[in-house]
């Protein structure tokens, strides 16, 4: 799911902010009153991060994919100076690896919120006192692409919005025109557009806002298949919008009095309503139900969900055509300019939103007060039921992908008296949790191994590790020389010297899947030495008139 909408969620401009942080540790034991469990103990787990982060915000819809949380910190909150100017004064980027349980704070600025997408981070640097640069960074090389190293002019984007990502693709709006890198080919394309705004962009489509007046907008977007800019001709949609992209589908608002016409079929033209545009079909669908009029929507699959404008959690199934209001109170807080930042997210059957205890006047997180604090619920659609997680989110902002929910908290407000999460010292720091509802989804293994010695004469006996993460339970080794093997850590005897190296491989795998490391040329065999020893002289005397003889071998 890609989910702009204006980028409301944005951290502001400048380094005057407080920071998140994610811990490395996963604590789970210990289920104290504001460290809730599902009374079903496999219905949800609350895990807890050692990762830092910034508080105001750092989390939007679009900071978890493929179990990796992007997050923004501050030097100064970790006490390390990362990208190496004698100072703790930097906004860096940093991510939490579900799947080794790692956190990981690079030296690279991140000014935006990070947006994530199959191991690529999308985010900016600042330059002086008003130009963005955006950059992807690559997870799996460790490597941080700057956009401008690829185009023939510098990019400088005016402000730190202007940007999403899908698979590596990052689309972005420089001086009104609207582009997109690819990080895999490191190639910069311009779709020769101007006056556009960007909602955002999936792995089929880039999604704009064309403005046509003062007060209205229409959308077109990119086909990466066609490589043609569609214009829905979709009319008047207000400049505050909000969108959310699937794939082949596009969620977004609509204000039945900008129109003039009943959408959702309640003999008025007073509502927003919520509708779908469908790129197959080349039409717009509106259900028949209001929503909150400033509350972002958005889409997975075939389900669309929405606050409705009484704060409940809505959604629409597609193929059924069926629109459900659930029992479920969702917290819509205000910005100061009366645009909403509170939504509900979805991914697959789960819908996850927060709500405040007073909204329910129900103590929430167990600790026997009723405030107004945020809670981590979310709603399960195949089974028809709230689920409440206990566990506060200092924002009403939530990521979700698969089975997982991202939040950031306060340290002082996990379990009875506070966690110190990453070990500092205090229970004061911003930090990242996430909820995993069901039980949790094994992942992938990442395959690694060390081999001692890596080089020496032929006959060379090596004895190989395997360093593998996340749980494999298979393991087959190519040894470069003919030779395999299915053991987790093997012995293995090269017999025939390779100076130039034999390149030696491991795949591993267990039920989520496989992956495999090759290391190119790395075992050296060379040659024995075959220089013959002679036999040392015996310091007998030798006669002068003797005979001495050699065998020479």
């Amino acid at each position: 799911m890609s989910n702009l909408y204006n980028d409301l969620t944005q951290t502001p401009r400048g380094r005057k902010i407080v920071l998140l942080s994610v811990i490395a540790a996963i604590i789970i034991g210990g289920w104290g009153p504001n460290d809730a469990k599902g009374a079903n103990e496999q219905e949800f787990t609350v895990v807890t991060t050692d990762a830092v982060t910034a508080q105001f915000p750092s989390i939007n819809s679009n900071t978890i994919s493929n179990n990796v949380i992007a997050f923004s910190t501050a030097e100064q909150l970790i006490n390390k100076d990362l990208d190496g100017d004698g100072y703790l004064a930097s906004i860096v980027l940093g991510y939490y690896d579900i799947r080794n349980s790692k956190t990981v704070y690079t030296p690279h600025d991140s000014i935006a919120i990070p947006r994530i997408s199959n191991n690529f981070i999308s985010t900016t640097e600042a330059i002086g006192p008003a130009p963005y640069i955006p950059y992807v960074f690559d997870i799996t090389s460790g490597q941080a692409h700057h956009i401008s190293d690829y185009v023939a002019n510098p990019v400088f984007l005016t402000t730190y919005s202007s940007l999403d990502i899908a698979n590596g693709k990052v689309a972005y709006n420089y001086a009104g025109a609207l582009m997109y890198y690819d990080a895999i080919t490191k190639t910069n394309h311009d779709l020769n557009t101007q006056g556009y705004g960007l909602f955002g962009i999936s792995e089929k489509i880039i999604v704009f806002m064309k403005y046509q007046d003062n007060t209205c907008s229409t959308v077109v977007y990119y086909d990466f298949q066609t490589k043609t800019i569609v214009d829905t001709q979709l009319p008047c949609l207000p400049h505050y919008g909000y969108m959310a992209i699937d794939n082949d589908k596009f969620a977004l608002t609509a204000q039945e009095n900008r129109l003039g016409v009943d959408l959702n079929g309640d003999s008025d033209t007073a509502d927003t309503v919520a509708g779908y545009y469908d790129m197959t079909k080349k039409q717009v669908f509106y259900p028949k139900a209001a929503i909150n009029r400033y509350a972002p929507v958005d889409i997975d699959g075939d389900i669309m969900v929405f606050a409705t404008p009484d704060d409940f959690v809505g959604y629409h199934d597609i193929p059924l055509n069926k629109t459900v209001i659930t029992n479920a109170k969702i917290n819509t807080a205000r910005l100061s300019d009366m645009r909403i930042l509170g939504h509900p997210v979805i991914s697959g059957n789960i819908i996850a939103f927060t709500t405040t205890e007073d909204q329910v006047n129900e103590d929430l997180d167990g600790d026997g007060n009723i405030y107004s604090r945020r809670t981590v619920r979310y709603y399960d659609i195949a089974n028809n039921k709230t689920v409440n997680t206990g566990a506060i989110s200092l924002e009403n902002v939530l990521s979700i992908d698969g089975n997982k929910i991202a939040f950031m908290t306060n340290e002082s407000l996990i379990g009875a008296g506070g966690t110190d999460a990453n070990g500092d010292g205090d229970k004061q720091d911003v930090i990242i949790r996430y909820v995993v509802v069901g039980n949790e989804i094994p992942v992938p293994p990442t395959a690694s191994f060390t081999a001692i010695p890596t080089s020496g004469e032929a006959p060379l006996t090596i004895q190989f590790t395997d360093t593998s993460t996340n749980n494999p339970t298979s393991w087959q080794w190519d040894f470069g020389d003919g030779v395999t093997s299915i053991q987790q850590n093997p012995s293995h005897t090269y017999s025939t010297p390779n100076i130039n190296g034999y390149t030696v491989s491991l795949n591993v795998s267990n039920q989520a899947g496989s992956d495999t490391e090759t290391k190119p040329n790395y075992i050296t065999v060379t040659q024995p030495n075959r220089n013959p020893e002679l036999a040392p002289i015996s310091d007998k005397a030798i006669n002068e008139n003797q005979l001495l003889s050699f065998n020479i071998s």
